[in-house]
């Protein structure tokens, strides 16, 4: 059993049913129903793969860094070798590439292939040098949007705006916990929060477009943007290195409901339910280890 807690800690497990939620909301935002499909199916699986995949790369990389700042984690406190979060890492990859490839194979197009080569280009990328560069928000929020946009490829079509709101969250909340190990300063933070804000009024643009006649997505977004406000501003409040860690593991999680909106918007309240199991599963997932 705690072979299987470092194996989780090691590719944060709460955090791929987030992974799941962009790939079910980009594809759903074309069909006129929630049915799955072969397609989504192998969409779902490459986009947990490919994030596993880059998390375990990101362990291998900050090793030594985690000995000195999280000891806990899998590789530092010996539950784990280099070794076996390398090999984590390759076979993650290929079988996140390979489910891509056969979804551009059942979708009869490349588009599946392509963004799933970029996502796992995107995320090397940010292990092996741009997460210590002012670019390291950008780059995250790339990762995540081309992830949102794997979903889309199953129809061969990317939508402007959800995107944008999505990139724009990622790159804020990345941007927030940019020293959560640490002390973080409040101009920091400040930052991060008005980028989410930002990204929640995109959101919300997003769906006042296309609403379906449906109260519960109004709400839904106000209770979101409410409880995320909250966070943001205890942390602004304490930005101690334990608070700044809680808000940003409430912002990673957040990334399903924000996803379930965009799907809410095109089908109404029904389109929520698979995100609102998808939330249950990464919290209860959240209490056997940690999102960040």
């Amino acid at each position: 059993m705690s072979k299987l807690r470092a194996y989780a800690e090691l590719v944060r497990l709460p955090n791929l049913f987030t992974a799941a939620a962009d790939v079910l909301a980009g594809y759903w935002l074309y069909t006129r129903e929630l049915s799955p499909t072969p397609v989504l199916a192998a969409l779902a699986i490459s986009s947990v793969c490919l994030y596993a995949s880059a998390v375990a790369l990101n362990a291998v990389v900050d090793a030594e860094l985690d000995r000195t700042e999280r000891p806990g984690r899998p590789i530092p406190s010996g539950r784990l070798t280099l070794h076996t979060a390398r090999r984590c890492f390759a076979w993650l990859a290929l079988l996140g590439l390979a489910s891509a490839g056969a979804a551009s194979i059942l979708a009869q197009t490349p588009a599946c292939i392509a963004f799933a080569g970029l996502i796992f280009f995107a995320g090397a990328l940010y292990n092996l040098g741009v997460k210590h560069t002012p670019l390291r928000a950008a780059n995250m929020a790339t990762c995540r949007g081309l992830n949102l946009a794997l979903g889309m490829s199953g129809h061969a079509a990317v939508a402007g705006l959800p995107l944008l709101a999505f990139f724009t969250f990622v790159a804020a909340l990345t941007h927030f916990g940019r020293d959560e190990a640490g002390a973080s300063s409040r101009s920091r933070l400040n930052g991060g929060a008005a980028g989410i804000l930002i990204a929640l009024l995109l959101l919300g643009y997003f769906a006042a477009e296309r609403m379906m006649v449906d109260t519960a997505v109004l709400v839904l977004w106000l209770a979101l943007a409410i409880h995320l406000g909250r966070v943001a501003l205890r942390a602004v409040k304490r930005p101690d290195a334990a608070t700044v860690q809680y808000a940003m593991g409430t912002f990673i999680l957040a990334i399903i409901p924000f996803d379930a909106i965009m799907v809410c918007a095109a089908h109404g309240w029904r389109g929520g339910v698979p995100f609102a199991v998808l939330l249950l599963g990464a919290v209860i997932a959240g209490r056997w280890a940690r999102p960040t």
